[in-house]
């Protein structure tokens, strides 16, 4: 998936956060993966979900 992807599965487009670009920054410094082919930075559906699912788990 691609940044813009990942921004639109979060919804954070939709929601009233300016900066998601930021947003997903900080989700990768809190450990979502990502992979890197050449100069783009691409996250794989397996990696994002296991994310939420970890930060469910936090919650809980």
């Amino acid at each position: 998936m691609s940044l813009d992807e990942v921004i639109a599965f979060f919804r954070l487009n939709k929601s009233k956060t300016k900066f998601p670009s930021k947003t997903i920054q900080r989700y990768r410094s809190m450990g979502l993966k990502t992979v890197r082919i050449g100069r783009r930075v691409w996250f794989r559906l397996d990696d994002v979900l296991c994310f939420l699912d970890r930060q469910q788990t936090r919650l809980e």
